[in-house]
Parts: C-alpha cells; structure tokens; sequence
C-alpha cells in the first residue's frame, strides 16, 4: 500500500545471508513482493536445468516494470553488489519514495550457522567463501546507501526478535538505540558523519 501522498514506494529488505530477511519480508511488504529465492524455485519447477542468472534476469525484469508503471514493490538483497543502489536511483528518479529495511546479525559466522540451519529445514545451501565474502560488503554497503533512501531501518536479528538500533530519514539519523551491537557501530558512525557534513 503505498503512504498517502499516493507515491509509490519502494521497500529493500536487506541484510546479510540468514538474517531474516525473508521471514521480515513476510510480514512487512509493500506492493508486489520481487523475492529471488521464490522465483528460483518457481523458474526450476518448469526448467531444472535453469541457472542464477536466468532468475536474476526474471527478478531484474520484475523491477524493471514496478519501475515503470509507477507499482509499489518489495525486494529482498543480500546488497552485497551495487545493483540494488543502482534500483533505488532510478526508483527515486521515478518518483517512487525509497526505504530500506536493514536486517542485521553480528558476524559472517552467524550467518553461516544461520544457512546451513535453512539447509536443515530443506533451504537453499551458500558455500561458505560467499557468506564471508558478501558479509563485509553488506556492511560497507550499509554505511553508504543513506542518500539514496528516504527512510533507512536498521534492526538487529541476532536474537531473532528484529530489534531496532536505528531510524534515518532524509540522511538525518532520529532513533538512536541505547544499546548499539559492535557490528553495527561503525556503519551508523558513518552515516551521523555524512549527515553531519550534509549539514555543515
């Protein structure tokens, strides 16, 4: 449902490999909710042979649309790459208002216990390089996207109860948790910095 300024939006779920950002999505998703996994498994119902990139496009083409036709939409990322800034962009461009829900855990290890415990359950496995490789990425990734987003979230999954550590809007940090987790620190450091240099 887009707000009532009758714009549409544009909501990333983002986060790290096992953080929860599938079961967040659930629950809190705007419009059409774009979600790779599904689409690779429906993609594979009808093609087993398919790759990623076959579903990559199909996700790519899905917000290519929303995009245009001015459809509210959800997308779930690990942002561990820069197409998900190069969406928000164009989305902003469109006149879509742009948030980002970020689902945080504590360390690449979490991450990979937090896979192979979906792998259990009869999830989709992730080599473990990749984890690690995409962890610091998404971090460094978090502490660059606030221009780009009207309205940044960042909670904490570690507990699995999606804390929330802190609220941005329009590149002003206006919800501080008391408690901040370590892994978290240096990111929301960066974006009081750059708001402040905004503001200076």
């Amino acid at each position: 449902m887009s707000p009532p300024t009758g714009k549409p939006v544009f909501l990333v779920v983002a986060g790290p490999n096992g953080s929860g950002k599938t079961t967040f999505a659930g629950k809190n998703s705007v419009g059409t909710r774009i979600d790779p996994d599904a689409i690779a498994k429906q993609i594979r119902l009808k093609a087993p042979e398919s790759t990623g990139m076959t579903v990559g496009r199909a996700a790519r083409q899905m917000i290519k649309e929303h995009i245009e036709q001015g459809k509210s939409f959800t997308v779930e990322t690990t942002f561990s790459g820069q197409q998900a800034m190069r969406d928000m962009e164009a989305a902003r461009a469109a006149g879509f208002i742009v948030k980002m829900e970020f689902i945080g855990i504590g360390s690449a290890a979490l991450s990979a216990a937090r896979v192979a415990d979906r792998v259990l359950e009869g999830g989709h496995s992730i080599p473990a390089e990749d984890i690690a490789r995409r962890f610091d990425k998404v971090m460094d990734n978090l502490a660059r996207v606030s221009p780009l987003v009207d309205e940044l979230i960042i909670r904490d999954n570690g507990s699995r109860n999606f804390r929330l550590i802190a609220r941005v809007k329009n590149g002003q940090i206006i919800h501080r948790a008391n408690r901040i987790p370590g892994y978290l620190e240096k990111a929301i450091f960066e974006i009081d910095g750059h708001a402040s240099s905004q503001g200076g």
